[in-house]
Formats: C-alpha cells, structure tokens, sequence
C-alpha cells in the first residue's frame, strides 16, 4: 500500500475525495488518479500501478545485495542481451518466466486521424513477450 504520492505519479484509488489530483478518469469503481502536487493521499484504498527503471534497479539491488551502480550494470546487461537476441531473429525462453519473440506485421492502410486522408504503414517487425505459466500464476495469486 502506499500511503503518499511522489509529485507526477499515477495511482489507483478507491476514492477521489481529496485535493491535488488533475486527469480524473473514472474505471468502475476504481479511479486513475496523476498526482500533481506533494500533499499526501488522502485515500483507504491506495496501489501504484507503474515501476520504472530506477525502482527496478533498487529492488534488484537489494534483494541480490549489489551496489545500485553495480545492479544498474546488471539490469542494463539483461535488457541488451534481450535486444540483441531479438534484433538478431531468435527468441528468448526464460522458462517459467515467459518468451520473448519478435512478430512480423505486415504493410497496411491507415488514416490519418486528423485529415482523414489514408496512409501507408510500412510493414515491421515488433517484438512480442508472451507470459510464461509461473509469471500468470504469480500474477494471479491472491
């Protein structure tokens, strides 16, 4: 749970019944909130809902007990090693984890959204993770 709001978070609160918030959407009976000033959270029900690289490099550093400069190292190494494994054609399988592949889309038409007029998208490759058994029951458990 956290209690309090970094400045330009975004959260997910059960209630929105408190000041500092901008860019209210309603999902349900859950609302997305950007938190846009330091007041803390005036809220039951509060959970983050994004993790960034720097969040990542902590909790890799101290749940292997590294230096954050030494994790930063490590966290940098898996993202190219998977880069370089799918920018070359192969998949990665972490088993228990999931897959990572790269996917071929074809050329299509598209509209511009503004003017209406239609555009060619090229075809590409983009990549593709598919979750594994232990990542969807770790996910799913409660």
């Amino acid at each position: 749970m956290w209690k309090n709001a970094a400045f330009g978070r975004h959260f997910l609160c059960a209630k929105a019944s408190f000041p500092g918030f901008r860019g209210l959407q309603s999902l349900n009976d859950v609302t997305l909130l950007t938190i846009v000033c330091s007041q803390p959270v005036r809220c039951a029900v509060v959970r983050r809902i994004l993790m960034n690289k720097n969040e990542l490099v902590s909790a890799v550093a101290e749940k292997a007990g590294l230096s954050k400069a030494q994790a930063t190292e490590a966290v940098d190494a898996v993202f190219t090693s998977i880069e370089g494994a799918l920018s070359g054609g192969d998949d990665l399988r972490l088993v228990g984890f999931g897959t990572f592949s790269v996917s071929r889309r074809e050329a299509s038409k598209g509209r511009n959204p503004s003017t209406g007029a239609e555009v060619d998208i090229p075809a590409r490759n983009v990549p593709k993770f598919t979750p594994g058994k232990g990542l969807k029951d770790a996910v799913n458990k409660r």
